[in-house]
């Protein structure tokens, strides 16, 4: 099973990159031209699974420059794919437009002059070859807008203020540093990211600091050194670690609990705290992810058991997946903090991800709470951005409704 997914999501690429070679391709350019577009294609759609051997067997450290290029040559893969698409969309529409303006055309001539065939010809040509080119390149320019977005960029706070009915006064300004999806051994350059990530939240000085999961992508023994300095982020009153499905993928998911905990973060697994802040109460609570029983029978998702016997006072829920919302309509949850979502990290991927998620991206009206998506402190994949933040250090504010 572990290698049916890579080796269908394989074959899948292959036949889309078919697809692409046939639409974009000319058959009338010259034989070096197609050969090079051709053997592109195949090398692009091809990274998804030679990257899965690699990164499985450890052949190539992730910051060497072949991993480095399957990450981005599999970005441009997607962003060509969606560019063909849509250009096959584009032109299905003028075809039928254009049938139903000859249709209701009025004319008394039974057969068209063969003048006018051929300039209907020589537009069809024209609006194939235009759009054909138009599709390459706005592929180019969509993926090195990304590129540049990513490469080098500094972690963005992002402030917001969380309206909350009946609010004690003594919590009003009470602040939270949420940092999720870091992906620590999957993103280049990872050590000086995550020295610059705590520079910035010790400047801000939080009252709690949290972390929502998919912080790595690895083994304890591997990441160990690079994760060190994340000792250093400090709340106030607590930090406080749960997990994402990216904890479960490549090691025990029980090193990585005791590891967050041994940085001095407080691992909630389906359980909660109740923080004494100013003589209020206020409950942390935090649930494994969302679909994590399916690989760990243990690590059920459950709010239920998350806030057994919790008071009945303002409560936090920290959840890596947006949908644990759904589980929560018989329990108090004032504020849910979230990621996953990356925000669909680069285009296409920020269109489709409003299809995907109906909480795709920071703060969201739900029942009679929030639920704030953090849109990524690192990326997933190909170090490719288009959203407006690029590495989110979320500071949410709590305050009086």
């Amino acid at each position: 099973m572990v290698y049916a997914i890579p080796l269908l999501l394989g074959v899948l690429l292959f036949v889309l990159a078919y697809y692409v070679g046939r639409r974009l391709i000319d058959r009338h350019w010259s034989d070096g031209v197609k050969l090079t577009l051709w053997s592109i294609l195949v090398w692009m759609a091809a990274c998804a699974p030679l990257w899965f051997v690699f990164r499985r067997f450890a052949f190539l450290h992730q910051n060497s420059i072949i991993i480095q290029g399957m990450q981005y040559a599999l970005g441009l893969y997607t962003i060509v794919l969606f560019m063909t698409v849509a250009r096959d969309v584009f032109l299905i529409l003028i075809a039928v437009i254009q049938a139903f303006r000859s249709t209701f055309k009025k004319t008394s001539q039974t057969f068209q002059p063969y003048a006018v065939y051929q300039k209907q010809l020589q537009r069809r040509a024209f609006l194939s070859q235009a759009t054909r080119v138009g599709a390459l390149v706005g592929a180019a320019g969509v993926f090195g807008h990304a590129a540049v977005r990513a490469h080098g960029a500094q972690p963005t706070v992002v402030s917001r203020e969380l309206a909350i009915d009946n609010l004690p006064v003594a919590l009003d300004g009470v602040q939270i540093v949420q940092i999720s999806d870091l992906h620590v051994g999957q993103i280049h350059h990872a050590v000086p990211l995550i020295e610059s990530i705590v520079k910035t939240v010790q400047k801000l000085q939080p009252d709690i600091v949290v972390l929502t999961g998919d912080m790595t992508d690895g083994m304890v023994t591997q990441l160990s050194a690079q994760l060190a300095p994340l000792a250093q982020l400090k709340g106030k009153y607590g930090q406080f670690f749960v997990t994402g499905n990216h904890e479960y993928y490549t090691d025990k998911v029980e090193n990585w609990l005791t590891h967050w905990a041994q940085l001095g973060f407080t691992t909630l697994q389906n359980q909660h705290q109740v923080l004494s802040i100013n003589d209020a109460s206020l409950v942390v609570a935090g649930v494994h992810d969302y679909r994590s029983g399916k690989r760990h029978p243990v690590h059920v998702c459950s709010p239920q058991l998350a806030l057994r016997d919790a008071p009945d006072v303002t409560t936090i829920l920290l959840a890596h997946h947006p949908d644990t919302a759904y589980l929560t309509d018989d329990v108090r949850v004032d504020v849910q903090l979230s990621g996953h979502t990356h925000g669909g990290q680069y285009f296409p991927g920020t269109l489709l991800v409003r299809w995907v998620h109906k909480f795709k991206t920071g703060l969201n009206r739900y029942r009679n709470g929030w639920v704030y998506v953090n849109s990524g402190t690192g990326y997933w994949g190909p170090a490719l951005r288009s959203t407006d933040v690029v590495g989110e250090i979320s500071l949410l504010t709590l305050r009086r409704a």
